[in-house]
């Protein structure tokens, strides 16, 4: 079973664009509420410096417990902080209309 934990609709598309799944938005989605920050140093970018932080992810508040009987569609940052997790999986290949908006997405993927 595939669980929608996004805080907006999820779509997903075949190859000719058609929608295959339709999954509402997750009205208490997970969130990485700690980040620990270590300095990473200042960059020379073409002649401009700029400040580069190094982040690790720590804590995710509002996840479900590891599941073999569900698979998760989580934000990419959740998915990166729980790195271990077999279970979760992000959206991939995001398909776009003319102006620019994402309509749904062609896979998902897991770290």
């Amino acid at each position: 079973m595939l669980v929608n934990l996004l805080p907006c609709k999820f779509t997903l598309l075949d190859k000719e664009g058609k929608e295959v799944i339709s999954l509402s938005r997750s009205e208490n989605p997970p969130r990485v509420v700690d980040i620990g920050r270590r300095e990473g140093g200042v960059y020379n970018f073409g002649g401009v410096e700029v400040e580069v932080s190094r982040l690790s992810f720590q804590e995710v508040k509002g996840i479900p417990e590891e599941s073999l009987e569900r698979s998760y569609i989580v934000t990419r940052e959740v998915a990166q902080a729980l790195p271990d997790r077999c279970d979760l999986y992000f959206p991939d290949k995001a398909l776009e209309d003319k102006e620019g908006n994402i309509i749904g997405f062609r896979a998902l993927a897991r770290l």
